[in-house]
């Protein structure tokens, strides 16, 4: 996954890690930066997904539009807090599904 800071060029890079049971998800994410990971949990509502995520530090929710063939995802994210990934603030992500 990448994420792009609003009114910035600056970009961070992370893994997530998602398991789907129906409409619900949920599973890690872990930072390219620091390699500690947080739980994430959300939904994926025909193409639209939405995931939370939190830790002591920061909190965080991705929202984006699944492409028609479930390999591509790209959306807004906001984040409170501060994330090792990125601090508090919004901006841009996108990301590949790779399968086990």
């Amino acid at each position: 996954m990448s994420l792009v800071t609003d009114g910035t060029l600056i970009q961070a890079v992370a893994a997530l890690d998602l398991r789907q049971s129906g409409d619900t998800l949920s599973g890690t994410v872990v930072s390219s930066l620091c390699k500690n990971e947080m739980s994430l949990s959300g939904s994926l509502n025909g193409n639209s997904l939405e995931l939370d995520f939190a830790d002591a530090n920061a909190s965080g929710t991705l929202t984006g539009t699944v492409d028609h063939n479930f390999s591509f995802v790209s959306g807004r994210y906001s984040i409170t807090g501060n994330w090792c990934a990125q601090s508090s603030g919004s901006g841009t992500w996108s990301a590949v599904f790779l399968s086990n």
